[in-house]
């Protein structure tokens, strides 16, 4: 991962962070593939446990408190039985098959153009625990690459976020900041501990941890994000958490 740039892109008035798996990058194939890996090196009872509860997570049969998406609930059942190196091959893998099935995954309906909308006053970047080679790959076929202004891989959230976000933040008021993503202890706990604004892709919304602003996915909450970018102040006197 190169070191993020301290200062905003010209005349930009505001920073927007993005998740990649789940937020911009859309489809349960990512993650079956990350299940399928790891479930390929268990017993096969073990490896049918895990399917199973994969199955019933993504069909929104499991309380999303319980996990903070399919890849922790992947991680917890079956990467526990495995070494570090084994779990590391089985998510690899998982990037290997985005990169290789890019007609399965797809964009929000309305990022193109909200990320167009923002272009020029605020610094559109996209930070991922996934390595930047195989984030760009799909980002090219999704048609957002141009649409970003930078792509961070390798970011080691949830600890590597904090000191990332500082850096993008430089000079910047935290109001003028915002995090989006679907991974609350990932993409939304280290922003609320630095005061920035903050956006929850919570699908069932059974999870009452704090954010901002929380939705089902981008498209329900477009609107607001775009009421962000155009006044910062507006958007945290309206949706600020505990206002």
């Amino acid at each position: 991962m190169t070191p993020p740039s301290t200062a905003p892109a010209a005349a930009a008035h505001a920073v927007l962070v993005l998740d990649f798996d789940g937020t911009v990058c859309v489809g349960d194939g990512p993650v079956r593939a990350y299940a399928q890996a790891t479930a390929e090196q268990l017993a096969a009872p073990r490896a049918r446990v895990l399917l199973e509860a994969l199955d019933a997570y993504l069909a929104g049969e499991t309380p999303h408190s319980s996990y903070g998406d399919g890849y922790a609930l992947v991680a917890d059942l079956g990467g526990r039985f495995l070494s570090a190196e084994q779990n590391h091959a089985a998510y690899q893998l998982s990037r290997q098959w985005l990169a290789e099935h890019p007609g399965e995954i797809w964009a929000p309906e309305g990022l193109a153009s909200m990320l167009d909308g923002m272009a020029g006053s605020v610094r559109r970047v996209l930070v991922t625990n996934s390595p930047r080679e195989s984030s760009e790959a799909v980002l090219d076929a999704l048609q957002l690459s141009a649409r970003l202004d930078r792509v961070i891989g390798s970011a080691a959230k949830p600890a590597g976020f904090a000191p990332i976000l500082a850096s993008l933040q430089g000079q910047l008021p935290a109001q003028a900041c915002l995090s989006v993503g679907d991974f609350w202890v990932n993409d939304i706990e280290p922003a609320l501990r630095l005061g920035w604004c903050t956006a929850w892709l919570n699908p069932l919304r059974l999870d009452p941890r704090p954010a901002d602003l929380t939705g089902p996915d981008l498209a329900s909450i477009r609107d607001a994000l775009v009421e962000w970018s155009i006044s910062p102040r507006t958007f945290a006197s309206r949706y600020g958490e505990g206002s």
